[in-house]
């Protein structure tokens, strides 16, 4: 229930944490302006969890495993990350980004996706600087309050110690499987982003310590991995023009192109609906 074995998959490099992704398709959302960024260097951008909002997401990166990693005092392991999301018409994540301006939901490819990232960690000769992929579906089944206390091996009510649950699990031998599982774990809240995640780890985890990049730039062939993009009917004539040459630039069909707002979803013709006995 709360570490994850991480397994290999059919791509090279790319590992599952836990159960094979079955999922033929992912999605992205993001402001206009960062995916024309992206599109037009040609890559996507991988971040360290230290610049997620959440407290709550950043939790365990942020923390001290000296301890376990037979390290000096706060030493914590480091990494990229890159979140998707299985959901389609998602409308927390369309709001997320919104914010008065166009927002752009991409419908990725995802064999195509992960044969992207095998190929760009197979190009890098220098194993000391091999970065390799992990994907994961996010964990929702813990609350606040467990996530808090899940470091602790007791917590104490009414006068009595309690083993807290998952802490000798994830523990006891901590690995690479237990890291990640922890950064998984999102609040039920949040279930509904069905959030899909990639994290991307240059050597070991144990060497890893001292990385001082906040992100790492992953080459990425767009015209191959996008099947749709969407934007909000929010978008300006001349945005949309400016967005339809970019992607013509980038050998990207524009019959991919669309606006769309999630609040008017076409409807048959007859809008009055008759409930059947």
């Amino acid at each position: 229930m709360y570490k994850r074995a991480i397994k290999k998959t059919k791509h090279p490099n790319v590992y599952s944490i836990g159960e094979p992704i079955k999922k033929h398709f992912l999605y992205r959302y993001m402001p206009l302006d960062a995916f024309t960024l992206c599109l037009d260097k040609g890559n996507v951008r991988f971040a360290q969890p230290s610049l997620w909002d959440d407290n709550f997401e950043k939790r365990f990166y942020e923390g001290d495993f000296s301890t376990k990693l037979n390290a000096p005092t706060n030493t914590h392991p480091r990494l990229f990350a890159f979140c998707t999301t299985s959901e389609k018409d998602s409308e927390p994540s369309w709001l997320m980004y919104s914010k008065g301006k166009p927002t752009i939901e991409i419908k990725i490819n995802r064999k195509k996706w992960l044969n992207v990232l095998s190929d760009y960690s197979k190009k890098i000769k220098d194993l000391r600087k091999q970065i390799l992929f992990y994907e994961g579906v996010v964990n929702y089944n813990l609350k606040a309050e467990h996530i808090i206390i899940l470091h602790r091996k007791n917590y104490n009510r009414g006068g009595k110690s309690y083993k807290v649950q998952g802490h000798d699990e994830l523990f006891a031998n901590f690995d690479l499987d237990s890291y990640l599982s922890l950064l998984l774990l999102k609040r039920p809240a949040f279930k509904h982003e069905q959030e899909i995640r990639y994290f991307a780890i240059p050597k070991s985890l144990e060497d890893n310590t001292s990385l001082s990049e906040k992100s790492l730039d992953v080459d990425m062939p767009w015209a191959d991995v996008i099947e749709a993009i969407r934007v909000s009917d929010s978008i300006s004539d001349d945005e949309y023009s400016e967005l339809e040459l970019l992607l013509q630039e980038k050998s990207i069909p524009l019959s991919k192109l669309s606006k769309f707002n999630i609040y008017n979803i076409p409807l048959p013709l007859s809008r009055k609906i008759v409930i059947e006995k």
